[in-house]
């Protein structure tokens, strides 16, 4: 059995991500159980230090670690199962170490936008929970392929984009409510997804450091090279451009049709796009 786990969690990098967050909610279950028998405030003492609250002080780790704590057994149980199910409808479209880099700037951003509201609103607040983080995958995977077949508990059929507005609906409605922080998160979070959908490129440090130092290069290209190997870089280029009209239209097939009526060489163009 603990073979068989420990196979799971390696086959992926969302198998790894979900076994942290399991990870630390039996410890939040550990700290809580030992705070009910000595009956003692550790549980105050866990959402205090490591939940995320607009009177922010010196507290910058609880921009990320709010994600890792959990309001209760389904409130874990249901972000899980919204990880799992996200993460793996963006993976047709993403790499792995994409995606979980997309949760957490999601975690990030949708702390910020609560932070920011609930300052304006001058109303205290303190949050929990990893939604904001799935909520930005959720909405990239939407923005792709928002007609996607997706079957709610296994029997009902409805398109992604349903379940994306349903979701974006009750966030709203909730922001007249107790937890109108946690839905600021999320809503934050979820437009971060949706924004920066097509372009996982953005997530990763080194492809923005290449982009700001483009033009230093472009400028020592026109000035060392030669007319022969500016052909051979505009060769390149014009390749370049060809295969990224061609992602497009891929694209725009899967958001028109959805990606099972894609046809075995645009999955194979696909995949191995999202390989480079």
């Amino acid at each position: 059995m603990i073979n068989q786990i420990i196979s799971w969690v390696q086959e992926s990098t969302i198998n790894k991500w979900i076994a942290i967050l399991c990870s630390c909610f039996l410890f939040q279950s550990f700290v809580e159980t030992l705070g009910w028998l000595t009956n003692l405030p550790f549980e105050e003492l866990l959402f205090n230090f490591f939940g995320l609250q607009n009177n922010f002080s010196w507290k910058i780790h609880s921009l990320l670690t709010y994600a890792f704590l959990h309001n209760g057994f389904f409130h874990f149980l249901f972000n899980l199962f919204t990880f799992y199910f996200s993460a793996y409808l963006l993976h047709t479209f993403w790499r792995g170490n994409q995606i979980i880099r997309l949760f957490l700037a999601g975690i990030l951003f949708g702390g910020i936008s609560s932070l920011i509201a609930s300052s304006l609103m001058q109303k205290p607040v303190i949050i929990v929970g990893a939604s904001a983080g799935i909520f930005s995958i959720l909405f990239a995977a939407t923005r792709f392929s928002p007609r996607m077949s997706v079957y709610l508990f296994g029997v009902i059929q409805v398109p992604l984009w349903l379940i994306s507005l349903s979701l974006t609906l009750i966030s709203v409605i909730g922001l007249n409510g107790s937890n109108f922080g946690g839905e600021w998160a999320h809503l934050g979070g979820g437009l971060l997804g949706f924004l920066i959908a097509k372009n996982p490129e953005s997530l990763n440090l080194k492809n923005l450091k290449k982009k700001i130092s483009s033009p230093l290069k472009l400028k020592k290209l026109f000035r060392k090279k030669s007319f022969n190997s500016l052909s051979i870089d505009k060769k390149e280029m014009d390749s370049a451009i060809d295969r990224s009209k061609y992602l497009n239209e891929i694209l725009d097939k899967i958001n028109d049709n959805g990606y099972e009526n894609l046809n075995k060489k645009e999955k194979v163009f696909l995949e191995k796009y999202g390989e480079k």
